[in-house]
């Protein structure tokens, strides 16, 4: 689908990008059925080829998480983004957000996982533009593939399809699909190189109007 995607969109001349995105992140356990979550990234050298604007981000987003079962759990939290930007002023997000996890079925080693959040997006600028809000619907699905069954130090395969649609009237929303690689260094701690692409789509026409490209790192503990 994405090979035949890509002609096509750079045939219509449409915008593209590639970003480079390193973050980090971790729970830890209050009690029994409650963990505290920290997570925080820098997003560098996004570049758009048609506008020739380029920007950064950094964020800090924070999680509350309940676990309700083995399978299931729910969570909320606060997230900060302060993005860069070369030719216009620079802009924040405030982001409280609130969601659920379900790890159902288990195929043998494979666990399909299912995530749905609603984000509010706060919106604040570095100039004239006044502040705004906008609510962002998102569902992913995935799974990760053990490469060495049965090893504690072993590399793994995440895959996942995840989509985003606010609830108000937007030109654009997107899809993003993700591969990677993975390697546990310990039982609590891993790294993953993983390739992301964003579609995004008119909401009008719905003819694909531009593609992200993705390089993401990631610690998780």
């Amino acid at each position: 689908m994405l090979a035949v995607a890509a002609p096509a969109y750079s045939q219509n001349g449409s915008e593209k990008d590639f970003q480079t995105w390193m973050d980090i992140s971790g729970y830890r356990r209050l009690s029994t059925n409650l963990q505290l979550g920290l997570e925080g990234g820098y997003r560098p050298g996004g570049e758009s080829e048609a506008s020739g604007l380029s920007w950064s981000t950094g964020f800090v987003r924070s999680a509350l998480r309940v676990d309700i079962h083995t399978v299931f759990f729910v969570e909320g939290g606060f997230g900060i983004f302060h993005r860069f930007r070369n030719q216009l002023p620079d802009s924040y997000e405030m982001r409280p957000w609130m969601g659920g996890y379900m790890g159902w079925p288990r195929l043998g080693p494979l666990t399909i996982c299912h995530r749905v959040l609603v984000e509010l997006q706060n919106f604040h600028f570095r100039s004239a533009v006044k502040p705004f809000t906008m609510t962002r619907f998102r569902y992913r699905i995935g799974t990760t593939i053990p490469l060495q069954p049965g090893r504690k130090k072993s590399f793994y395969f995440p895959v996942e399809y995840e989509f985003f649609r606010h609830l108000q009237d937007t030109p654009t929303q997107k899809d993003r699909l993700t591969a990677g690689l993975g390697y546990y260094l310990t039982d609590s701690l891993r790294i993953e190189t993983s390739f992301a692409t964003e579609l995004i789509h008119s909401t009008l026409s719905h003819e694909l109007v531009r593609i992200h490209h993705i390089l993401r790192i990631r610690l998780r503990f």
